[in-house]
């Protein structure tokens, strides 16, 4: 269920399972991760700096649950 990690050292993971997504996807999450270079937590200024750089977020996010197989 995980889709990308980045740690606190600055390195970022992605799962291979994006690539069988649209790229819309993978865009998503590596702008997500990116967002953690600057913000190591989900605070209201990661959000605010996610929302600028990618203004869909909410919608992405939400269509990527039905990818997630438990």
């Amino acid at each position: 269920s995980r889709w990308g990690s980045c740690s606190i050292r600055g390195q970022i993971t992605l799962n291979s399972e994006l690539m069988k997504l649209n790229e819309k996807y993978l865009e998503y999450v590596i702008i997500h991760e990116l967002c953690h270079l600057r913000h190591h937590n989900h605070s209201r200024d990661y959000y605010a700096l996610l929302s600028k750089l990618s203004p869909e977020y909410r919608i992405i996010r939400s269509e990527m649950r039905k990818f997630i197989t438990r």
